[in-house]
């Protein structure tokens, strides 16, 4: 299977109606209600054209935290699109209701643990090398 496709499969399964590869965007003919950019720079002013006017932009390039003002300066943004940055930042209270969450089985981690030994394999499965999906925590 290949990567895009497995990237497709993921997004789905996490209630995604339709996907699009940034790279396919410029054959891309509609609008999606939400996008979550992911690349930065002149994909993400792109992505203006193609999110609806009621839609939502995210971006969670740690260099696009002020692209809305930016893309504003430029006249590229659509004020009627809700568009932010997206950062977590971790607290214990905010730990504390996602693994409620994932207890109730509303939120499906995606966390996996390795030994440190085996940190190469843990990377490549990470990285979409296999058929897994995972962030991991290395044990030792």
């Amino acid at each position: 299977m290949s990567s895009n496709a497995r990237n497709e499969e993921f997004l789905r399964g996490l209630g995604a109606d339709e996907t699009l590869e940034y790279g396919m965007l410029e054959s891309y003919q509609g609008a999606f209600d939400v996008i979550i950019d992911v690349v930065w720079g002149a994909v993400l002013a792109k992505c203006w054209d193609y999110v609806k006017q009621t839609g939502v932009l995210v971006s969670v390039d740690f260099a696009s935290y002020n692209f809305v003002e930016e893309h504003e300066k430029r006249g590229i943004r659509k004020n009627s699109v809700r568009a932010l940055f997206f950062i977590v930042e971790g607290s214990s209270e905010a730990l504390h209701y996602l693994a409620e969450l994932v207890d109730r089985g509303t939120v499906q981690s995606v966390v996996g643990t390795c030994p440190l030994l085996k940190a190469q394999e843990a990377h490549d499965h990470a990285n979409g090398r296999y058929s897994g999906r995972a962030k991991f925590v290395l044990t030792v």
